[in-house]
């Protein structure tokens, strides 16, 4: 398993907004240019909207890595397990 710093600052600013409704991101490897992360998606019962659905997460974490580590070319999400 290969982590990278510069991915892992990223992946954990994207995270900590998230941890307001109980989500988070954590990296979990890197490897050919793929940044693999897991997911837990939070609650909001006030706003279910609020909280992001794995596919926009994924596409969140795309647009977000491609300007600070442009080597990552995909994201692999995994769901952590409620």
């Amino acid at each position: 398993m290969a982590k990278d710093a510069r991915v892992s600052i990223v992946v954990a600013e994207v995270s900590s907004p998230l941890a307001a409704d109980g989500g988070s991101t954590t990296l979990l490897d890197v490897e050919d240019g793929v940044a693999k992360v897991m997911y837990r998606q939070g609650r909001n019962d006030e706003c279910p909207e609020c909280i992001m659905s794995p596919e926009d997460m994924r596409e969140y974490l795309i647009e977000a890595l491609a300007v600070h580590t442009p080597y990552i070319k995909d994201v692999e999400l995994v769901m952590a397990e409620s």
